[in-house]
């Protein structure tokens, strides 16, 4: 990991492969560098993957899993996939 102070006083990382952490009173919130752009994690949980394709197949996997439980309709993973679009694809 590179650690750098930009010119309006910023700390900037580079190279971020292990996750930065920060504590707050929400829980713990991670984020560091994947292949495909940046991976937030909240509590062990992803909550962003700016690497649109990745996040669409990791709701596929945790929807797959849940219909153990459940069988969603079409639709449903429909929804879920919308929701987690940040771009509207």
């Amino acid at each position: 990991m590179k650690t750098y102070v930009n010119e309006d006083g910023e700390i900037e990382f580079e190279d971020v492969f292990n996750a930065i952490v920060v504590k707050t009173p929400a829980g713990r919130y991670g984020i560091c560098q994947r292949d495909g752009g940046i991976e937030i994690v909240q509590n062990h949980k992803r909550v962003f993957n700016s690497d649109t394709t990745a996040e669409i197949e990791c709701l596929r996997n945790e929807l797959a899993a849940e219909r153990t439980a459940h069988t969603a309709t079409r639709e449903e993973l429909r929804r879920t996939i919308r929701a987690a679009d940040p771009f509207g694809i």
